[in-house]
């Protein structure tokens, strides 16, 4: 096994790339999986074949038919086909669970499913000076008269539906997927639907140019709707399909028109997801299934870059930024790779610097009574997080006697979570296998964790602690991994399975995370904090290195290069210039995202200081990619959370630590200045995942940049 990789912070520009391993498959490769399929369920899905694995098959469940059983919260009556793992931290996941009528946004559309059928929108963006939203309306509802629907099909990327009689007999299976502005209705059997514009303006037929079928359009709100279908519906909206025959619906993007996107019309069956890293960067391939392997288009975020083959046939606007079409049905993209480090680089510091930091390092661990650390998934993580820090530090100063402390203290933290049967003997400080949730739960929990919410935030931290302990002592390796390996199994699977569904919490297309579990919202999935999704696929390479699996490692690397770049995008550092009616939005971040808005809010606090550190949290050594935001909006950023300048307020706001360790990332001047700050920075200003020490270290080396 390699150590691993222990870096220098570089103020005010990117960290040097880190020297990941390549993995063996280029993206696009066919790939594994029919889980699109209707009636098939994520058991199916896949990275491509050779891509960037986790753990196999039969090793994923071992570890996870280790853990001993649990079951903390009732599953939310589902709306699941036999065999369909239950998809929790989707952008529709509501579509599974609780209350029927709460829309979903794959975007372009955003989509309303009911008993009867569904109802498809156009999102037309506004702002506040608090949030961009682009909340679902009716435009056309499609009524298959049906009694209820279930989720037949799941991927990480597409979902299908089954409509219902009374008498539980599938009548048409619905296709949607993240990124398709296609929403397609395929008969089970002959059946009659209507189409019904919300304004109740007629269908016309329209010229289909060069696409296979009838094209006929209506008007509702603002935007004007197409279907393609075998034949026209009628004027008000009644159409006959055939068994087997599809109906694919989509809105115009405002510049198009009815012809443009009719030849790529297609039914999309599911999506498989290819990814891969090297030197040059992380790159993600798409392929969306189509049914007889017909070409269609798919809508481009602004992370993702602009078509790569020919000019976009029309763009729509959204809460993100212009979404061009792309014509093709495997959209790739590569973003940045992240340098991930167990630790800081201190050996550049002075005698001076390193006995002050070694003073201070004694003095958080004099604080710390590992008996008494918390007992909960996200605050026990983030304590454990913490020891690591300190011990690395201690590591890198050469001082034998105080790093072999920290050792020890980290060691005794980590022994109880990392017990296989913990479960069986105490409600705490253990994990155990919910067979009903398909997933690992921690006890005790935190924040609905019991609901799946927040998986990744919680066992990040752990994934981290156990990557810089395995690389301290590699003789602890063997015992902490089955419950880590079991943590990696639940929120970033590669292969979907009976036991978990393949990446629980990541979106390929989206390029980030989704945090609740089953999403019982009318805008959608969210996410709030950015950095901590960052810090656990950190964690997962950290931890793939610590315990020789270079093919976790490498997808730690492909989903950690990939939130980086969507986190800096979307929430530290975004850009709102080309997004309708933004310019009223006047902040420097936004601190939560949705599928269908964003916000400057968050869960747990009104205060400024929250919004930044939210997308700061905890700070690690593999946070550099913040840095690569211009230094002037480094010090905006800080600026709007402490009421208007970039000092430390006489009366430090919560987070102040993170605030003055980003500053840092400024240039070196500022990091001077911050540290002199951060020295006497009131105690219990400190965040429990950080330390005075680390905020030392961290600006130190900042400033002798």
């Amino acid at each position: 096994m390699r150590r691993a990789r222990v870096i220098a912070l570089t103020a005010g520009c990117s960290l040097a790339l880190a020297a990941c391993t390549t993995s063996a498959a280029e993206p696009g490769t066919d790939a594994a999986s029919n889980a699109g399929a209707a009636g098939s369920s994520d058991a199916g899905s896949a990275l491509a074949a050779g891509d960037l694995g986790v753990l196999a098959p039969a090793s994923q469940d071992e570890a996870l038919e280790a853990l001993p059983a649990v079951s903390l919260a009732e599953l939310p009556t589902p709306r699941l086909a036999d065999g369909v793992t239950p998809p929790t931290n989707r952008w529709y996941s509501s579509l599974a669970f609780g209350e029927v009528g709460l829309p979903v946004f794959p975007l372009p559309m955003s989509v309303k499913a009911t008993e009867a059928g569904f109802a498809v929108g156009l999102p037309e963006v506004t702002a506040t000076e608090t949030t961009i939203a682009g909340a679902h309306v009716d435009r056309v509802a499609v009524d298959l008269g049906a009694t209820s629907y279930v989720v037949s099909a799941a991927d990480p990327v597409s979902v299908t539906l089954d409509y219902l009689d009374g008498a539980g007999t599938v009548l048409a299976h619905v296709h949607l997927a993240a990124g398709s502005p296609y929403v397609s209705v395929t008969a089970a059997s002959d059946l009659d639907l209507t189409l019904a514009s919300a304004d109740g303006t007629a269908w016309t037929e329209q010229d289909a140019g060069d696409a296979d079928g009838t094209l006929a359009t209506t008007t509702s709100g603002t935007g004007t709707y197409a279907v393609l279908a075998p034949q026209a519906p009628s004027a008000d909206g009644a159409l006959s399909l055939a068994a087997g025959a599809s109906a694919v619906l989509w809105a115009l993007p405002p510049d198009g028109e009815p012809a443009d996107l009719a030849p790529y019309a297609a039914v999309v069956t599911g999506v498989d997801v290819g990814g891969s890293v090297s030197d040059s960067g992380a790159t993600t391939t798409l392929t969306y299934r189509t049914e007889g392997d017909a070409t269609t288009a798919v809508v481009r975020l602004p992370h993702q870059g602009g078509c790569t083959d020919g000019d976009p046939v029309g763009t729509y606007e959204g809460i993100y930024g212009p979404m061009p079409v792309c014509v093709g049905s495997a959209p790739s993209w590569q973003v940045p790779t992240v340098d991930v480090a167990t630790g800081l680089d201190v050996s550049g510091l002075t005698g001076d610097e390193r006995a002050e930091l070694a003073t201070q390092v004694a003095a958080d661990l004099d604080a710390t009574d590992v008996a008494a650390l918390a007992a909960d998934t996200y605050f026990g993580g983030k304590a454990l997080y913490r020891l690591a820090q300190l011990a690395e530090l201690a590591q890198g100063l050469g001082d034998d006697e105080l790093a072999t402390r920290a050792l020890g203290m980290l060691k005794d933290g980590m022994e109880p979570w990392t017990q296989v049967d913990g479960c069986t003997e105490r409600s705490e400080r253990c994990f155990g296998y919910d067979a009903t949730w398909k997933g690992v739960v921690g006890q005790a929990t935190a924040f609905g964790s019991e609901e799946f919410n927040d998986h990744h935030f919680h066992y990040g931290y752990f994934l981290y602690a156990a990557g810089v302990l395995g690389s301290l002592d590699p003789s602890t390796v063997s015992s902490m991994q089955p419950v880590m390996d079991a943590l990696a199994a639940d929120i970033a699977a590669t292969t979907g399975s009976d036991r978990v569904p393949a990446l629980r919490v990541f979106d390929p297309y989206q390029g980030h995370s989704w945090a609740s579990g089953i999403s019982p919202f009318a805008d959608g999935n969210n996410q709030e904090s950015s950095s901590e999704a960052v810090t656990a696929w950190a964690g997962l390479e950290l931890w793939g290195e610590a315990s020789g699996n270079a093919t976790l490692a490498d997808r730690g690397a492909w989903l950690v290069a990939n939130e980086a770049a969507s986190a800096l995008a979307y929430w530290v550092d975004p850009n709102t210039a080309d997004i309708p009616g933004a310019e009223t939005f006047s902040h420097e971040v936004v601190a939560m995202n949705w599928g269908g808005k964003r916000d400057y809010a968050t869960w747990f606090s009104p205060e400024p200081a929250a919004m930044a550190a939210i997308q700061l949290i905890p700070l690690s050594p593999s946070a550099g990619y913040l840095g690569t935001s211009d230094p002037e909006h480094i010090r905006a950023v800080v600026a709007e959370a402490f009421g208007g300048s970039v000092d430390l307020p006489s009366s430090p706001p919560q987070f102040s630590d993170y605030l003055l360790a980003y500053r840092g990332l400024a240039g070196a001047d500022d990091a001077a200045t911050a540290l002199e700050q951060a020295r006497t920075l009131p105690e219990d200003s400190i965040d429990d995942g950080f330390s005075r020490s680390y905020l030392l270290a961290w600006l130190m080396v900042l400033a002798a940049q």
